[in-house]
Order: C-alpha cells, then structure tokens, then sequence
C-alpha cells in the first residue's frame, strides 16, 4: 500500500476523531450546554428548533443535493445553531428532549 494512502487515511481518522469529540450538547432543567461553553440558562433561550437546510452542487453533473441538521436557538439576540448531524441521537430524539426540558422548566417557573 503507497504510503500517500496510509498517510491520507491517517488525517481522514483523525479529522473525524476531533470531530466526534468537538461536538457535545448537554441538555437538562437547567438549560443547554455547547462543549466547552458555559451553560446558557433556559430563561436565555428562545424559538429552540430543529432546522433542515438543503445544500447543492450544481458544479456536478449529478444536481447533488445533501439536507443538514442544526439545532437553532436564540440567546440574548444571537442566532446560534449546531451541527447535529454526528449526534449520538436522530434529530427526532433531540427534538423531545428540547420540549421535556422546556416544559420542565416553565413548569419550575410557575411554582
């Protein structure tokens, strides 16, 4: 096997690693959590939802099109939204969660 190979495989198992162990969301009562960023509190968060966009390539022959994930909330004015596509869970699975733990938490907040 040429050693260019062994060498680009290398980098493709790595890139990848790096990307499993970049992309980390804790969600629970108190609010959502990026990996390595503080806790945005739920009173922070509004409009959490999970968005599809649809990218294509009319560079190809083929009009290849590939749908992405996020998750997208707002906190303090900013839009911020995360890759979910390499998640552990399906978009479907995070989707309940998100409203469990709203609901949790507005519940909190009337009591």
């Amino acid at each position: 096997m040429p050693i260019g190979v062994i060498i680009f495989s290398l980098i493709m198992l790595f890139s990848e690693i790096k990307k499993m162990y970049s992309i980390a969301i804790k969600i629970n009562r108190k609010g959502i959590q990026i990996f390595r960023r503080l806790l945005i509190k739920w009173e922070d968060i509004e409009s959490e939802k999970i968005i599809s966009r649809i990218f294509s390539s009319r560079e190809s022959i083929h009009d290849f099109k590939s749908t992405v994930n996020y998750l997208q909330f707002y906190s303090k004015d900013e839009k911020i939204e995360i890759e979910i596509d390499n998640l552990d869970v399906t978009d479907y699975e995070l989707s309940n969660y998100l409203t469990t733990y709203r609901k949790k938490f507005d519940e909190e907040k009337l009591n």
